[in-house]
């Protein structure tokens, strides 16, 4: 069953189009599941991450992006997450479409069949960004898997067509969209009224961008209409805006903090890149992780040696912490032996390929290869490969390699037809065959402590 959207329903009451001259402001809107049953809100945070570590890299809540339409900002956090973020003008028609993907059964004891899915909650709070909440409401839900959701819906249709029709009339009929029932704000728990900023039980909340910042401005009145849900058999939520609802003293549960994220104090082998050389250094993991934040251009591999905790700080450093508890007792080699089909059934098939790719990670093949001798010491020959055809390339391999001052390099030249020195450029480098051979004078100026390099093709 796909639900139709509301056109009427689209614009909160008491929102005006605003005045010339007056600035448009924007909200905030959280979207957060939790259970509706307070017994089952104590153990709320153990029984998601344990959903979670089942399913690494799949996401309890997320927006569906293509089907919304009116949002501005679209925040989904890590996919331990149970909210998603956006920013919305009130006075523009705004769906937002979501996606349940956890299923009431799954947080029941499992028996022989026959399980009653546990009622989650749909709760929105909205506030004006950085401000405190302005409105929340929420509704119940369940979410079944679509053959079981088919059957339920029309067991519930058989069921009230057999009541007499004055019978009938005590339920409530159906609507394209489900209203949400407002939550007055001190019936909030206080550990929710801490996160001011829309921080969810798991993560913390993206910041908003400077440009959204900017344009939010205004004295704005506060919000009077609630939202409007419809909950299809798939598990696609629209949330558009809707009319006043009845009002529902709903509980929420309290929010606890996310654990620290803790870094083991192991070594571990960190490659680092000379100008133009090639070198091994010890250094922690959090120097490691400070050089990823810089922007090192390449992950460091994972050594085959490594620990447990070695292991485990490699994969945050590479931006796998959805899947530390996953391989949270998998060492190096055991994480290493794992195929390509393993890890993509384990992470799903974005993130399965992209630690394989990690994990097995190969140098760039160098653009260019060239190979340089000094003419005092033709015997002995050394490689340089480039990764940029450019001059300033060319000229910190050739120094490096020959263990050279830069500083006291005046020029790099190539010895052209009938022995005219010819300036190495850019393009000159371009146009450089591959695996080229060059003898390297050193032309030292009699008035300076300065030298000139003078390439010379090898005829070898």
């Amino acid at each position: 069953m796909c639900p139709r959207r509301s056109q009427d329903a689209s614009r909160p009451n008491g929102t005006t189009t605003p005045l010339k001259g007056h600035t448009t402001f924007l909200f905030q809107s959280t979207i957060r599941i939790c259970f509706h049953e307070r017994r089952l809100q104590y153990t709320e945070r153990e029984q998601m991450l344990a959903w979670q570590r089942a399913r690494p890299g799949e996401r309890l809540l997320e927006v569906d992006v293509p089907l919304s339409y009116g949002m501005v900002d679209v925040s989904q956090p890590s996919p331990s997450s149970n909210s998603v973020e956006f920013m919305w003008d009130p006075t523009k028609e705004v769906g937002v479409y979501i996606k349940v993907n956890c299923i009431s059964t799954e947080f029941t004891p499992k028996k022989h069949g026959g399980e009653k899915g546990v009622p989650f909650r749909i709760q929105v709070e909205t506030r004006l960004p950085g401000g405190p909440r302005l409105h929340a409401a929420s509704c119940q839900v369940k979410v079944f898997k679509l053959k079981g959701a088919d059957r339920k819906h029309k067991q519930d249709r058989d069921k009230i067509q057999r009541r007499p029709p004055h019978e009938q009339d005590k339920y409530q009929p159906g609507y394209d969209c489900t209203i949400l029932s407002d939550i007055p704000l001190e019936a909030l728990s206080s550990s929710n009224l801490i996160a001011q900023n829309g921080a969810s039980a798991y993560t913390s909340t993206e910041a908003i961008s400077p440009q959204t910042r900017a344009s939010v401005g205004g004295n704005a009145s506060p919000i009077r209409a609630p939202s409007a849900l419809s909950v299809s058999a798939s598990g696609v939520v629209p949330l558009v805006s809707a009319p006043d609802a009845a009002k529902e003293n709903v509980g929420t549960a309290p929010a606890l903090p996310s654990p620290a994220a803790i870094l083991p104090d192991q070594s571990c082998i960190v490659e680092t890149d000379n100008v133009g050389g090639f070198s091994r250094k010890n250094a922690n993991s959090t120097k490691q992780l400070e050089s990823m934040k810089i922007g090192t251009p390449y992950f460091t591999e994972l050594a085959p040696d490594a620990n447990t905790a070695q292991t485990s700080a490699w994969l945050r450093a590479a931006r796998f912490n959805a899947f530390e508890s996953t391989f949270a007792s998998f060492s190096a080699s055991d994480i290493l032996r794992l195929s390509r089909d393993d890890l993509i059934q384990i992470c799903g098939l974005a993130d399965g390929i992209r630690l394989f790719n990690a994990l097995h990670s190969k140098a760039p093949m160098p653009k260019l290869t060239l190979y340089f001798s000094l003419e005092s010491n033709g015997s002995l020959w050394r490689v340089a490969y480039l990764d940029n055809l450019t001059s300033n390339a060319l000229t910190n391999k050739l120094t490096s390699t020959l263990n050279l001052s830069q500083d006291r390099l005046h020029s790099v030249l190539f010895l052209g037809p009938q022995g005219i020195h010819v300036l190495v450029t850019d393009e000159l480098v371009a146009n450089m065959k591959d695996e080229s051979m060059y003898f390297v004078e050193t032309i030292k100026d009699a008035s300076s402590e300065r030298y000139k390099l003078l390439l010379k093709s090898s005829s070898r």
